[in-house]
């Protein structure tokens, strides 16, 4: 399982989270910070994930490596 810690200290991009942790993660799934920033993972200029609502959690649950 993946966790909001987790999530907010990585500092990833959606798409690197689905391709790391085999989750599929769409737009309305996340929520970013104001500002876009350089993914950790990917290097590339994008919209880094903060959390994912309350109510989209469930599909944290089935993440793995």
């Amino acid at each position: 399982m993946l966790s909001q810690k987790k999530i907010a200290s990585l500092g990833y991009c959606r798409r690197c989270i689905n391709q790391v942790y085999h989750v599929h993660l769409e737009r309305q799934d996340v929520m970013v910070y104001p500002s876009v920033y350089e993914c950790r993972k990917c290097g590339m200029v994008r919209n880094i994930v903060a959390e994912v609502p309350f109510f989209r959690r469930w599909k944290l649950f089935l993440a793995h490596k």
